[in-house]
């Protein structure tokens, strides 16, 4: 039976927020905002430092409890921020920069920061000392979506491949994909460049047809996207379309795909995890997640595992890069945790009083770069539990979501079963022998 609820809230916003994304080893960012109507309702970025409760007791064998406390952000003003994503990579001299690009209505604004700052203490917190802060400042505002009416970015992803070229995908409402050459925009921010896609394909040939999420491969080597007509992957480099990905026979009449992530769970083939929907909310609920794999030789795909995950809708998707976890948040307000073979390891139902705009992986782990001597692997904010998911929420609450590790059994338990199963192997044989 899967852990229950282990779900810690960290912080409470005071603004609607819709997505979440880890930055280095402790700090993260929430974008979200009122939107461009004068309700009174930032829209803002905001950055997080994760820390201990230095209060809680040592000798407690609970999982420690996580803060999260507000170190920066960034008005954004009349534009909300609903989708984001963020990427490490490595300066020159060694030292870590972090490149964030965010959807601002039909606009992706990048972001850059280098290195970490120091920043006093509130008065009013005796425990907490200077903090360390990312200053991210706008290097250059793309447009990344050109639809006739209501243009607006409704996805975007990071190439993670660390190939030669730096690039970000974005979808939106105008059913184009685009890739872009983010490198060579960091290298030139130059305001007055018009810089275009290197790659730009449509999803489909019809009109009304948006991009609601797309994925890069690991390998950088192929894009997954998903529409409302179809879901397929593509060739990052040329556009092609290489295969579609058809939701399977029994469940193609009533459920489509909500979304997709790439794993690293495989060896000749991509694998990627698929979140399936009903088409329509109904009083009984149920929802699926899908393991396939794209054969480059084939040119095609092939299903490996397909689970019923919950009796929920499921409202987003994704994947610890460095571990084979999976998790899921719904628009009940539940998070689920589940491993490679799709078994779940832990349940938060309706851990939030209203849907769950995004999860997030903390590292276990992060590579620490360091200008001096080799880098150095140190443990992260997640390292005390089996994994940690951060949870986002319309209810404005970021929760933790600590996943622990399996308890060894007792010595004393072991013995007991063990005194029984001699009980009844020795009756067992006492009876055999006598009659």
């Amino acid at each position: 039976m899967a852990p229950q609820d282990k779900s810690q809230q960290i912080a409470q916003l005071s603004m609607p927020s819709y997505c979440i994304k880890p930055v280095g080893l402790r700090h993260f960012l929430v974008g979200g905002g009122g939107g461009a109507a004068k309700t009174g309702v930032k829209n803002e970025i905001q950055i997080f430092l994760l820390t201990y409760n230095s209060l809680s007791s040592i000798k407690s064998s609970a999982l420690p409890h996580l803060r999260a406390k507000l170190t920066a952000s960034i008005d954004t003003q009349l534009r909300c921020n609903m989708n984001c994503d963020v990427l490490s990579i490595q300066a020159e001299d060694g030292s870590p920069m972090f490149i964030s690009a965010v959807g601002q209505d039909e606009f992706c604004q990048l972001y850059l920061a280098k290195g970490y700052e120091l920043v006093g203490e509130e008065e009013d917190e005796l425990e907490s000392p200077s903090r360390l802060s990312l200053n991210f400042k706008p290097i250059f505002k793309l447009r990344t979506d050109h639809a006739n009416s209501d243009p607006y970015q409704k996805c975007i992803r990071f190439d993670r491949s660390q190939s030669q070229t730096l690039r970000i995908a974005t979808g939106g409402t105008d059913g184009h994909v685009r890739v872009w050459n983010v490198g060579e925009i960091i290298n030139n921010p130059d305001p007055r460049i018009d810089y275009k896609p290197v790659v730009e394909f449509r999803v489909v040939n019809e009109n009304k047809v948006e991009v609601d999420d797309l994925d890069f491969s690991l390998c950088g080597r192929y894009i997954a996207t998903v529409s409302a007509k179809e879901s397929a992957i593509w060739d990052s480099q040329s556009g092609k379309k290489l295969s579609p990905l058809n939701v399977p026979s029994h469940l193609a009449k009533d459920f489509k795909v909500r979304s997709i992530r790439f794993t690293d769970w495989g060896r000749q083939s991509a694998v990627f995890a698929v979140a399936f929907q009903q088409r329509q909310r109904t009083s009984k609920q149920v929802s699926y997640i899908g393991l396939f794999g794209f054969h480059p030789e084939k040119k095609g795909i092939q299903g490996y595992e397909l689970n019923q995950v919950c009796k929920e809708a499921v409202s987003c998707l994704c994947i610890n890069p460095k571990s084979q976890h999976l998790a899921i948040g719904t628009m009940e307000g539940s998070v689920y945790c589940f491993n490679s073979r799709l078994q779940p390891i832990y349940t938060a139902p309706q851990s939030h009083k209203s849907f769950v705009t995004a999860v997030e992986f903390l590292p276990d782990y992060q590579l620490e770069t360091s200008a001096k001597g080799p880098p150095k692997k140190l443990p992260g904010p997640g390292a005390d539990a089996k994994c940690t998911i951060l949870s986002l929420s319309v209810d404005q609450a970021i929760k933790a979501h600590l996943v622990p590790w399996p308890r060894p059994t007792p010595l004393t338990q072991s013995l007991a079963k063990f005194a029984i199963y001699s009980l009844i192997l020795y009756i067992l044989t006492y009876v055999l022998l006598v009659y």
